[in-house]
């Protein structure tokens, strides 16, 4: 995956966040709490491609890694995963 695919991602990924936040925010006026699952499902596509044969550590990185729209940090590290040998998705 390039960096430009990558970048293309975190930004579906982020996009998503805020139009959860969003209904989140609106869904508060009318009940307790609004659930948005909605967005859960492009979300968890999203990381589900990024995390593709990758280890459960390097797993926690791209998403902590994700939730910061770091995709230049992930594209390095998917990187430097297949230079030793991991898929780099």
């Amino acid at each position: 995956m390039n960096l430009r695919q990558i970048e293309s991602l975190v930004s579906a990924y982020l996009h998503c966040k805020d139009a959860e936040k969003i209904l989140n925010n609106a869904g508060s006026f009318i009940y307790t709490e609004a659930a948005c699952p909605l967005m859960d499902e492009p979300m968890e596509q999203i990381y589900a491609v990024l995390i593709d044969g990758q280890d459960d550590e390097t797993a926690d990185w791209i998403y902590d890694l994700l939730q910061k729209g770091e995709a230049k940090a992930i594209y390095d590290l998917l990187q430097e995963g297949a230079d030793n040998g991991n898929d780099p998705g």
